[in-house]
Order: structure tokens, then C-alpha cells, then sequence
């Protein structure tokens, strides 16, 4: 299945995916869109950022055998909430906090939605400040740092040690979907 497929048949994209004449489309026409003209930088963690990022991660699955076989057989929802965003992304969301839900089924993203306030039924939320998520990004600080250092919390954290593996297998597939994220061009608010 192609990388567009997938994410038209899995995303609940609710009419926030825009063109550059702000008209909603279909997540095909978007990827026509942005693959024709000159690289757009986005605002971090807008949007159109945040699409851009779950293209770029499903274009990798699709050209990449191995992380399609380390995804295999992953399942987890996870909330990742990015508190004390800059004004700038506060007009964006009307709330001082972002959170990016994703539903990981057998490696598949089944599920992603974006909203102000964190959705009870999930694995973990991971917890960061946007300045500590825009270090992430730009790769000063590499996630195992950031959760050793207590940068990002992790709730409920007993469940990380119930499964150490599971854990560390998730933590190894965050870091190398967080490589491939880095390939979105991005403008940094506040």
C-alpha cells in the first residue's frame, strides 16, 4: 500500500489538512501539492507540519524493509503533549498545550488526531515543554537523554518497567521515527 493509501485510510484528518489557498484536501492532493513546488517550511508542530512529518514517516515504511520489519507486530496509543507552545501556535490550537494522539496497530498507524486535551485511553502520555521538543528536533538533545534527565515525563511510568523490552523497543522505534521527523523543514515559533 502506498504511503498516501495508508494515510488517507488511516488518519482522521477532519478538514484541517489545507492547500496553500487554505481549501481542505484529500491527503493525495496535498503530497501532489507539496512534492511539485519549492520545499515549505512550516511552523513547528503546526498542522501542516505535523502532516508533512506523518507523510515523511509513512514514506519511509513504504521504501524501507527494515523499519517495516521493526514496526511489525508493534501496538501502542500514545499521547505525546507538548505544554508552554509560543503564542504563535496558542493562536493555532486556542490552548496553551498540543497534544498528538497516535494508535500504532501491528506497525500500522491506524489512528492520529490532534487536540488540546489528552485522551484518557492510552498506553503513555509523554510529557514535554515545546522547548524541550524543539531540542529533540534539531538534535541537541536525543530522547534517552531527555527521559533519563527527566525533560519528558512519562505517565504512568510502572508501566514502562513492567515490560522492560517492550519498552526499550518502543523507545528504539521513537528515536528512529524522530530521525526520519528531522527531514521536515520547519520554522521555529517564539
Amino acid at each position: 500500500m502506498n504511503p498516501v493509501t495508508s494515510m488517507n485510510r488511516c488518519l482522521r484528518w477532519r478538514g484541517w489538512l489545507t492547500g496553500a489557498d487554505n481549501n481542505t484536501m484529500k491527503a493525495d492532493d496535498y503530497m501532489k501539492e507539496t512534492s511539485n513546488s519549492a520545499v515549505k517550511n512550516f511552523i513547528f508542530l503546526s498542522r501542516e507540519w505535523i502532516t508533512s512529518a506523518v507523510l515523511e514517516i509513512e514514506r519511509a515504511k513504504a521504501n524501507n524493509e527494515e523499519l517495516k520489519k521493526r514496526l511489525s507486530g508493534v501496538n501502542f496509543k500514545l499521547a505525546f503533549r507538548i505544554i508552554n507552545i509560543p503564542p504563535k501556535l496558542r493562536e493555532l490550537y486556542g490552548s496553551d498545550q498540543i497534544v498528538a494522539y497516535f494508535k500504532i496497530d501491528n506497525g500500522d498507524l491506524k489512528d492520529f488526531s490532534l487536540t488540546n486535551k489528552a485522551p484518557k485511553d492510552v498506553d503513555f502520555t509523554i510529557t514535554a515543554e515545546y522547548t524541550v521538543a524543539k531540542e529533540l528536533f534539531e538534535g541537541k538533545v536525543d530522547p534517552l537523554t531527555a527521559f533519563t534527565n527527566f525533560m519528558v515525563r512519562v505517565r504512568p511510568f510502572r508501566r514502562l518497567f513492567s515490560n522492560p523490552l517492550s519498552s526499550a523497543k518502543l523507545l528504539s522505534i521513537a528515536n528512529d521515527l524522530l530521525k526520519l521527523v528531522k527531514n521536515v523543514p520547519a520554522i521555529f515559533s517564539g
